[in-house]
């Protein structure tokens, strides 16, 4: 069972969802994914995220976040 909240920003939950994470995205657009992500989800699922992603044909970038990354470090990134 898959479930999605979309409050305030989209949370989704299900087995191998993450393999859908460019099917989702492109509803939302796919002009470009800039995704953030920390060392743990880089490390386990990079290879599904990159195949999903390049699998819809949507361009994306990955940046991955230091675990001590401080909100101010995060808006700058987020302003970029």
């Amino acid at each position: 069972m898959v479930k999605i909240i979309n409050s305030p920003s989209k949370y989704i939950q299900g087995k191998n969802e993450i393999t859908n994470l460019a099917t989702y995205y492109k509803l939302r657009g796919n002009s470009g994914a800039y995704l953030l992500v920390d060392k743990f989800i880089f490390d386990n699922f990079k290879d599904k995220i990159v195949e999903s992603f390049k699998n819809e044909g949507i361009n994306y970038h990955i940046e991955v976040l230091a675990e001590n990354v401080q909100k101010l470090k995060l808006t700058e990134i987020l302003i970029f």
